[in-house]
């Protein structure tokens, strides 16, 4: 089985390349593995490009990945659309993934290696998947989720492994790329939070039950929305679909998070005034996912205010096998999709959808860890 590098230069802080240089290929060399290839990638898109030549020589691949999740996004993405291009020829493909996590929020791999404070800036535990991989360690094979952005100009399959999310995710991740140069860390996302906290999102979510088949249709509007399929977290301490570690799930299905604003029972309207005050109770949900998760606990009480053992969950979890997200054609900013990082826009009259793959339908990704 042939071993690749792919090392993304730029993303995180810029050093990844050099750890690899400095830490990764000497272990690896050390331990008797010859890397075969080595991709530096120069623009977006290189890395995904780079697995699809490699598979047209070979049906198993070990890649080791210095990247973030975008870049692993990218990876993933290709892999799935050349084993479906190649699925006449009954072949399957098995990509094996050592991961470096180098990027800004390495969302997957701090999922895998939860870290106590102050691991994420260690040598050791950036080569944890390393060492399992010089060790032998057994793998964990990925949920792959398929999103499917339909509008007048025809569908197009976007493949993600960390989250697919609307809303005020989406619109987190969109404005802090435009500050990604300025503020390469994670005090970047806050700092969007902050500036889009008050928007609400109209439109329809159909989520679809993982094994009844049945449809549950939720209105809008919206504050948040997302779904994870193998993550508990989107960054080392922010744990917001914590139930997919504390309850792992038997099938292919990804954990959402949904919060409704109209479900306060505080909130009477949709005014600017009502946005206002709805989004306190936003900043401690999202605060609840800095602390171990505990947003999933947090209820309404009789007024709005937050209570422990009476009233409505804030927000609303559920694990599904898929969902379709129908954004309304006058609200700009419903139209905004992100995909593991990636920015998309549903054309006006469009929509999404997200399913996860069954094991035959795509090829097996797995992770050493």
């Amino acid at each position: 089985m042939p071993l690749l590098l792919v090392s993304n230069p730029v993303c995180g802080n810029g050093t990844g390349h050099q750890f690899v240089q400095q830490h990764v290929v000497p272990l690896l060399e050390a331990a008797g593995h010859k890397v075969d290839k080595v991709v530096v990638t120069t623009e977006p898109g290189h890395a995904g490009r780079a697995m699809a030549d490699e598979m047209q020589q070979t049906t198993e691949i070990t890649l080791v990945l210095s990247s973030g999740d975008g870049t692993l996004q990218e990876v993933v993405d290709a892999c799935t659309k050349n084993h479906w291009a190649a699925c006449r020829s009954n072949r399957k493909f098995v990509i094996s993934l050592v991961m470096i996590p180098t990027g800004t929020a390495n969302a997957l791999f701090s999922a895998l290696f939860p870290p106590t404070q102050g691991d994420v800036d260690l040598v050791a535990y950036k080569l944890k998947s390393v060492k399992a991989f010089l060790e032998g360690s057994h793998t964990i094979p990925l949920t792959l989720a398929v999103t499917s952005i339909e509008g007048p100009g025809g569908p197009r399959d976007v493949i993600g492994v960390v989250v697919t999310s609307t809303c005020l995710h989406a619109s987190i991740l969109h404005d802090s790329e435009e500050l990604r140069h300025e503020i390469p860390d994670m005090s970047r996302f806050k700092i969007a939070a902050a500036n889009n906290i008050t928007r609400w999102y109209g439109g329809k979510v159909n989520f679809l039950a993982a094994r009844s088949g049945h449809v549950y249709i939720y209105d809008g509007p919206f504050e948040y929305f997302l779904a994870t399929p193998n993550v508990d977290r989107l960054e080392p301490a922010f744990q917001i679909t914590p139930l997919k570690s504390r309850i792992p799930p038997e099938d292919k299905t990804m954990d959402a998070v949904v919060v409704r604003p109209l479900r306060d029972k505080a909130i009477q309207g949709s005014s600017e005034d009502d946005r206002k005050k709805f989004s306190n109770t936003a900043k401690a949900i999202l605060m609840g996912a800095y602390q171990q998760g505990s947003h999933v606990d947090m209820k309404y009480g009789d007024n709005g205010a937050m209570v422990v053992a009476e009233g409505e969950y804030m927000v609303e979890y559920l694990r599904c096998g898929g969902w379709e997200w129908i954004p309304d054609d006058d609200d700009a900013a419903a139209h905004l999709l992100c995909v593991d990082g990636a920015i998309f826009r549903i054309e006006r009259g469009g929509k999404a959808s997200c399913c996860t793959l069954e094991e035959h339908e795509g090829p097996l990704v797995r992770v050493y860890a």
